[in-house]
């Protein structure tokens, strides 16, 4: 995450915390996600974000 939001601009990042707290029920914080589900929901959300 920390290189995906690389040379980004706060209102970039606003938008990445914000599809983040809506895959993880409402926390930006990924560090502290430990559920297997939710780490690869967030993996294969931003991995479509880089590919485009």
């Amino acid at each position: 995450m920390m290189k995906h939001c690389e040379g980004m601009n706060a209102e970039q990042k606003s938008v990445v915390a914000a599809k983040l707290k809506q895959i993880t029920g409402g926390t930006a914080n990924y560090r502290n996600i430990t559920d297997e589900s939710i780490l690869r929901k967030i993996y294969e959300a931003f991995k479509e974000d880089n590919e485009a």
